[in-house]
């Protein structure tokens, strides 16, 4: 949290997953106004599924730490944290809270733009003349490219966005305003992105269709379907507790139904079987919210 009276707030995040950063910066708003579908997990496809509600502070570029020499880049090089957290390069940016109230909680995401280079022909004689064909390529440089083979799709995009650093407004004053960094999530080019601290969640629906009925319906459908039979029900509410008005009772915890993982009905135990890797997966941080510690 951060106290009631600060106008400022400094950011520190790393990119990973790449080698040269075209762009990264640091978006924020109000966890009320962000899209729904922004739940720490998906990757929206470009800006228009974001809404035009974030406060957005300027770019920078850079390094990652893969990239050879990274310390000697230039222009622009980012500096290091002052007390050396990591051996890597690390970016900083200072937003504005002075207009928070106490109570908001404010999402904050990391963006990256990442090797931008690689969609470009090399200098010389080079034939044939063809764009890339590599999925790795077109993964983060083409936002038309779409590849779908045994139920997996590789969609691509330009931009990629961390798992979101939540600050809360305490109802303190400070006097004067400090400045004390927080670090965001460190952020990766892929839609296995890990974070290394889980962020604090507001009561949100699961993003997974859950097994109801023996078919796969979203929260959406139990409020314009079922809400009275279906929120009766704890293992629905569980799934559901936005949608059904529980969220005193199962902000924090785990849906009690099974889901929709691609092709196959899953329950929060599988997940917990192998937390790092499953809990990155679309959808499965707003489901399952006690394993993956989406309340930590």
């Amino acid at each position: 949290s951060i106290p009631s009276g600060q106008d400022s707030t400094q950011i520190v995040w790393a990119v990973g997953g790449g080698f040269t950063v075209d762009h990264t910066n640091i978006i924020y708003a109000r966890w009320e106004d962000v899209p729904s579908i922004m739940d720490g997990s998906y990757q929206p496809k470009d800006d228009s599924e974001i809404g035009d509600l974030f406060s957005i502070v300027e770019g920078q570029l850079g390094p990652t730490r893969w990239k050879k020499d990274w310390e000697d880049f230039s222009p622009d090089a980012p500096p290091s944290w002052e007390d050396k957290v990591a051996d890597e390069p690390l970016y900083h940016a200072t937003i504005d809270t002075s207009s928070f109230q106490p109570g908001d909680q404010i999402a904050v995401f990391a963006t990256a733009i990442l090797d931008q280079n690689w969609k470009d022909q090399p200098d010389g004689p080079v034939a044939p003349s063809v764009l890339p064909m590599s999925h790795v390529v077109n993964a983060r440089t083409n936002p038309e490219w779409r590849h779908e083979s045994s139920g997996k799709v590789i969609q691509g995009r330009t931009r990629w966005y961390s798992i979101p650093l939540t600050l809360v407004i305490a109802d303190e004053t400070i006097s004067p305003p400090s400045k004390a960094p927080s670090r965001a999530s460190s952020m990766e080019p892929s839609t296995s992105l890990l974070p290394t601290h889980a962020p604090a969640l507001p009561c949100i629906d699961s993003a997974k269709k859950l097994i109801y009925g023996n078919r796969a319906r979203t929260c959406n459908w139990i409020e314009r379907n079922q809400k009275d039979v279906g929120c009766s029900k704890p293992s629905v509410a569980s799934h559901c507790p936005n949608t059904c008005g529980k969220c005193a009772e199962f902000r924090c915890t785990d849906s009690q139904r099974r889901f929709k993982v691609g092709k196959h009905k899953r329950r929060c135990g599988w997940v917990a079987s192998n937390v790092e890797f499953r809990c990155a997966k679309r959808g499965v941080l707003s489901t399952c919210r006690e394993t993956c510690g989406a309340c930590a």
